[in-house]
C-alpha cells in the first residue's frame, strides 16, 4: 500500500519529500537500534509496518532514487550567523600599507633601468607596423587631420555666422532672457566642437590604416578635440575674447575682468591640453607593450608638468580680493595662502605617486571645493542679477 502512494501521487516533489523522511527515520531508528543494542541485551521485535519501511529501504531501486534526488537537489540555505571574519587593527592596516607603498616603489625603481630600452622596443614595433612611415610622418598625418578639423570649424563658422551675430544681439533685460542668449551661445560652441571632431576624427576613420597607426592617430586626435571643447567651456565661463567690457558683461558667466579671464582661460587650455595629451601618450605606450611599471614612471613624470602648470596658477594668479572679492565684502588675500596651496599640490603629487588615492582624493576635495562652491554662487549671482545690474559699472 506504501509504494502505491507514492507511484500515484499527483505532485512530483512529494514523493522526494516522503522518502527523505523516511530515510531520515531509517538512519534514526538504526542509530537508536544500534545504540540500545549496548545497553539492553534484548528488544522486541518492530512491527509490521516498521518492518515493510525497512524492507522498501533496502530496495535498490528505492535507494538509487533517493541518491539520485540527493544530488540534484541543493541544500538548503543556513540560517544561522555566519562566523565573523577577524578584525584587522589600525597597526596592522598601517603595516599593509606600508608594505603596500614599499613594493610598489621598488617596482618603479626597478623598472626605472629598463625605461629606455622600452623606448627602443615601442619605437621599433611601431615603426615595424608603419609600413615605411617614420615617427615624423606620424606626427604630420596627425596635425593634417587636426588642421582638417580646424578647417570645416571654420566653414560651420561662416556658415552661422549670422544666427550668431543675432545671438550676440538678443535683448538681455531679464534674467530669462540672458541666459536664454547664453546658452544659445553655449549650444554654437558645442556644435563647432562636433563639427571639428567630425572633420578631424570622422575623416581619417574614413581610410583603412593599419591597427596600430589607426590606435595612435586617434588617441592624439581624441586629445585634440578634449582641448577643443576646454576652450569652448572656457569661452563660455570666462568669455574673454568678446569685443568691449559690456559684451563681456552680457556674456560671461563669472565675472571677471578682462586681464583675469584672459590668465584664467589660458591656464585652462594649458592645463586641459597637458592633460589630455599625457593621457594619449600613456594609452599609446600601453598600445605599444610597456609595461605597468614604465607606463606609471611616465604617468608620475608627466603629472610633474601639471603640478609646475598649478604651481604657477598659484603664485601668479591675479590677487583674489581685485578679482574674485568675497560676496560679504570681506577681504580674502592673506600672504600665507600661496605656500599652504604649494605645500598641498605638492601632498598630492606624492600621495598619487606612493599609491593612497582615498587620502588623495579626500585632500582634492578639500582644496578644491570651497573655491568651487565660491565660483558657483558667483556665478549664479551674477547670471541671475536684475535688468538694472546690467548696466553697473
Amino acid at each position: 500500500m506504501l509504494v502505491s502512494m507514492m507511484t500515484t501521487h499527483a505532485d512530483r516533489n512529494a514523493p522526494m519529500r516522503l522518502l527523505c523522511s523516511l530515510a531520515l527515520l531509517f538512519f534514526v531508528l538504526t542509530g537508536a537500534s544500534s545504540a540500545n543494542a549496548q545497553t539492553t541485551p534484548a528488544q522486541s521485535p518492530p512491527p509490521p509496518q516498521v518492518q515493510q519501511l525497512l524492507n522498501l529501504m533496502q530496495d535498490p531501486a528505492v535507494r538509487g532514487w533517493v541518491d539520485q534526488q540527493q544530488k540534484t537537489t541543493p541544500p538548503p540555505a543556513f540560517s544561522g550567523a555566519s562566523p565573523t571574519a577577524p578584525e584587522i587593527t589600525g597597526s596592522e592596516m598601517i603595516a599593509a600599507r606600508t608594505a603596500s607603498m614599499r613594493e610598489h616603489l621598488a617596482a618603479l625603481a626597478a623598472a626605472a633601468p629598463r625605461l629606455p630600452g622600452e623606448f627602443r622596443n615601442a619605437a621599433d614595433r611601431l615603426l615595424a607596423e608603419l609600413r615605411g612611415r617614420s615617427l615624423l610622418g606620424v606626427l604630420i598625418l596627425v596635425l593634417g587631420f587636426v588642421a582638417l578639423g580646424a578647417g570645416t570649424e571654420w566653414v560651420f563658422r561662416k556658415v552661422t555666422a549670422h544666427p550668431q551675430r543675432r545671438i550676440v544681439a538678443l535683448p538681455i533685460d531679464t534674467a530669462s532672457a540672458r541666459m536664454r542668449a547664453i546658452g544659445l551661445r553655449l549650444a554654437f560652441g558645442l556644435s563647432e566642437v562636433a563639427i571639428f571632431g567630425l572633420g578631424s576624427i570622422g575623416a581619417f576613420l574614413a581610410f583603412d590604416w593599419p591597427p596600430l597607426l589607426q590606435q595612435v592617430v586617434l588617441a592624439y586626435l581624441g586629445a585634440a578635440v578634449i582641448l577643443r571643447l576646454a576652450l569652448v567651456l572656457g569661452r563660455f565661463f570666462l568669455a574673454p575674447d568678446i569685443g568691449g567690457p559690456q559684451d563681456a558683461e552680457r556674456f560671461c558667466v563669472i565675472p571677471l575682468p578682462a586681464d583675469a579671464a584672459w590668465f584664467w582661460y589660458r591656464r585652462l587650455a594649458l592645463f586641459v591640453g597637458w592633460f589630455a595629451f599625457g593621457r594619449a601618450t600613456l594609452d599609446v605606450l600601453s598600445a605599444l607593450g610597456f609595461s605597468l611599471e614604465a607606463r606609471e614612471l611616465v604617468a608620475y613624470a608627466l603629472g610633474l608638468g601639471l603640478l609646475a602648470i598649478a604651481l604657477n596658477i598659484v603664485w601668479a594668479r591675479p590677487t583674489p580680493s581685485e578679482v574674485l572679492p568675497d560676496v560679504t565684502g570681506q577681504p580674502v588675500h592673506h600672504r600665507i595662502t600661496p605656500w599652504l596651496l604649494s605645500l598641498c599640490l605638492m601632498l598630492l603629487w606624492g600621495l598619487w605617486v606612493v599609491g593612497f588615492m582615498r587620502l588623495f582624493w579626500l585632500v582634492a576635495v578639500a582644496l578644491l571645493l570651497p573655491g568651487a562652491i565660491k565660483v558657483a554662487r558667483m556665478a549664479s549671482h551674477h547670471v541671475s542679477r536684475p535688468a538694472s545690474g546690467s548696466e553697473a559699472p
